[in-house]
Protein backbone atom coordinates (compact mmCIF):
# COMPACT_ATOMS: atom_id res chain seq x y z
CA UNK A 1 0.00 0.00 0.00
CA UNK A 2 2.88 2.58 1.41
CA UNK A 3 4.26 1.87 -2.74
CA UNK A 4 1.13 2.81 -4.49
CA UNK A 5 0.86 5.69 -2.80
CA UNK A 6 4.46 6.84 -3.31
CA UNK A 7 3.56 6.29 -6.78
CA UNK A 8 0.71 8.51 -6.56
CA UNK A 9 2.80 11.32 -4.67
CA UNK A 10 5.34 11.55 -7.42
CA UNK A 11 2.90 11.21 -10.35
CA UNK A 12 1.53 14.46 -8.48
CA UNK A 13 4.64 15.86 -8.18
CA UNK A 14 5.75 15.19 -11.45
CA UNK A 15 2.33 17.22 -12.63
CA UNK A 16 3.53 19.72 -10.06
CA UNK A 17 6.99 20.52 -11.90
CA UNK A 18 4.90 20.69 -15.54
CA UNK A 19 2.52 23.17 -14.39
CA UNK A 20 5.74 25.73 -13.70
CA UNK A 21 7.37 24.57 -16.81
CA UNK A 22 9.92 22.25 -15.49
CA UNK A 23 9.72 19.58 -17.67
CA UNK A 24 12.99 17.77 -17.33
CA UNK A 25 12.23 17.54 -13.51
CA UNK A 26 9.14 16.32 -15.10
CA UNK A 27 10.30 13.78 -16.96
CA UNK A 28 13.03 12.52 -14.40
CA UNK A 29 10.11 11.83 -11.78
CA UNK A 30 8.16 9.88 -14.27
CA UNK A 31 10.65 7.98 -15.81
CA UNK A 32 11.29 6.92 -11.77
CA UNK A 33 8.07 5.46 -11.94
CA UNK A 34 8.27 4.38 -15.45
CA UNK A 35 8.37 0.46 -14.84
CA UNK A 36 4.99 0.79 -12.92
CA UNK A 37 2.95 3.59 -14.42
CA UNK A 38 4.20 3.32 -18.01
CA UNK A 39 1.48 1.67 -19.03
CA UNK A 40 -1.19 4.37 -17.94
CA UNK A 41 -2.53 7.04 -20.06
CA UNK A 42 -1.66 10.02 -17.78
CA UNK A 43 1.91 9.14 -17.30
CA UNK A 44 2.06 8.95 -21.38
CA UNK A 45 0.14 11.97 -21.44
CA UNK A 46 2.24 13.48 -18.77
CA UNK A 47 5.96 12.28 -20.66
CA UNK A 48 4.45 13.51 -24.11
CA UNK A 49 3.74 17.15 -23.05
CA UNK A 50 6.49 17.52 -21.31
CA UNK A 51 8.46 16.62 -24.57
CA UNK A 52 6.09 18.67 -26.43
CA UNK A 53 7.17 21.65 -24.50
CA UNK A 54 10.83 21.01 -24.83
CA UNK A 55 10.17 20.96 -28.62
CA UNK A 56 10.71 17.56 -29.24
CA UNK A 57 7.31 16.42 -31.41
CA UNK A 58 9.12 13.23 -31.71
CA UNK A 59 9.03 12.07 -28.52
CA UNK A 60 5.60 14.02 -27.68
CA UNK A 61 4.01 12.13 -30.64
CA UNK A 62 5.67 8.29 -29.42
CA UNK A 63 4.29 9.26 -25.50
CA UNK A 64 0.87 10.67 -27.03
CA UNK A 65 0.29 7.75 -29.39
CA UNK A 66 0.46 5.35 -26.34
CA UNK A 67 -1.52 7.64 -24.07
CA UNK A 68 -3.98 7.40 -26.72
CA UNK A 69 -3.69 3.46 -27.42
CA UNK A 70 -4.40 3.01 -23.48
CA UNK A 71 -7.50 5.34 -23.59
CA UNK A 72 -8.46 7.02 -26.83
CA UNK A 73 -11.28 9.11 -25.47
CA UNK A 74 -8.57 11.03 -23.34
CA UNK A 75 -9.48 14.50 -24.28
CA UNK A 76 -6.18 16.21 -23.42
CA UNK A 77 -4.05 13.73 -25.13
CA UNK A 78 -6.37 14.31 -28.79
CA UNK A 79 -5.95 18.06 -28.45
CA UNK A 80 -1.97 17.68 -27.09
CA UNK A 81 -1.51 15.08 -30.31
CA UNK A 82 -3.34 17.09 -32.78
CA UNK A 83 -0.83 19.69 -31.47
CA UNK A 84 2.15 17.94 -32.56
CA UNK A 85 0.82 16.34 -36.27
CA UNK A 86 -0.36 19.92 -37.16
Amino acid sequence: MKIKKLKKIKLSLAKAYSHIDEFDKTIEILESIKDSESNTSIWNYCMGHSYYYLDNPSEAERYLLKALEINPEDKPSNFLFSSVIS
